[in-house]
């Protein structure tokens, strides 16, 4: 019962004037990855050509009632690099990069190069995904301080410039985790795995934005609600 009253109440909230931060993994058609974080390219591309009010996300972030889209991809995959950057470059898009320490220069993930050279790109905004990618919830106040401080810290180092915003990762955070980023100050903003679009009511929170997610399982059912929101036609 609590939770269809919850989702009608996200419903009624998403009536609002809004906007949408969307939580994207790998941009690939390989057929083991797990379905839950791949987009395909073909769907990729139909989300891409689909819209034409794509924006920073600190746009969405400080106006959220502008109605604006934003694009973020979780823990740094190669093929954000390979494949989703170019196609957004040529279309002007600008997009996030929420970045996994841990996962830099292993197989499937960025190099430090590959994340320089976003990070030097106007287009791209460069976030913090933790150090390790555990889920926050289950740590303790210490380990969650060190997991969020340190992440910062060494994507600063790299690609020299502040990094200002993060992303739970598996969208894992409890009251400690929002205490550490108040008294900290560490970050501006921080997002969350779902309850819909962005406004003045579901943003009110600075380190609970919402974020809508794109992934092939999910793809028909959100793609419909944003074209529904924003009429999207290109």
């Amino acid at each position: 019962m609590k939770k269809r009253i919850k989702k009608i109440i996200y419903r009624l909230i998403g009536l609002l004037p809004s906007s949408a931060v969307l939580m994207l993994h790998n941009i690939t058609d390989h057929p083991k990855l797990n379905k839950s974080i791949v987009l395909s390219h073909e769907k990729f591309l139909l989300l891409v050509n689909s819209f034409n009010n794509w924006s920073p996300i600190n746009a969405a972030v400080k106006k959220p009632s502008s109605g604006v889209l934003a694009m973020t991809f979780d823990d740094g995959f190669e093929d954000v690099y390979t494949v989703a950057y170019p196609y957004l470059k040529s279309q002007n898009v600008p997009f996030t990069v929420f970045v996994t320490v841990e996962k830099l220069n292993t197989e499937g993930y960025l190099t430090t190069e590959q994340l320089k050279e976003l990070a030097d790109d106007n287009l791209c905004t460069i976030g913090a995904h933790c150090y390790n990618h555990l889920p926050l919830a289950k740590l303790s106040y210490e380990e969650q301080k060190k997991e969020l401080i340190t992440s910062k810290c060494a994507i600063e180092k790299i690609i020299d410039k502040p990094v200002t915003l993060m992303a739970f990762p598996y969208g894992s955070y409890n009251a400690s985790t929002l205490k550490i980023l108040r008294e900290t100050k560490s970050y501006t903003a921080s997002f969350i795995v779902g309850r819909g679009f962005l406004n003045f009511i579901s943003g009110f929170s600075r380190y609970e934005k919402p974020r809508i997610p794109i992934d092939n399982e999910s793809f028909d059912k959100n793609f419909k609600l944003l074209l529904n929101k924003y009429n999207g036609d290109r």
